[in-house]
């Protein structure tokens, strides 16, 4: 079963957990379920890392088996 969930939200950006694999993918459910607002919506952030310090993308630490977790901009 799919999984996409947005665990930390901002003004323009999000934290999400899913075990969808493919991007394009992760970027149309995200998109659908929880739009940003802005023109371009949302994309995978540049970032290297999560604010924390964890790597982006990094595996999900709270159980969710093959699951990762994206920081994504608006």
């Amino acid at each position: 079963m799919k999984h996409l969930e947005v665990y930390s939200a901002g003004i323009f950006h999000v934290s999400i957990c899913t075990t969808i694999t493919d991007r394009d993918e992760i970027l149309k459910e995200l998109n659908e379920q929880h739009p940003s607002g802005t023109d371009n919506g949302w994309t995978f952030s540049k970032d290297k890392t999560f604010h924390q310090g964890g790597p982006n993308p990094g595996p999900c630490e709270e159980g969710m088996k093959g699951a990762k977790h994206y920081l994504m901009n608006a």
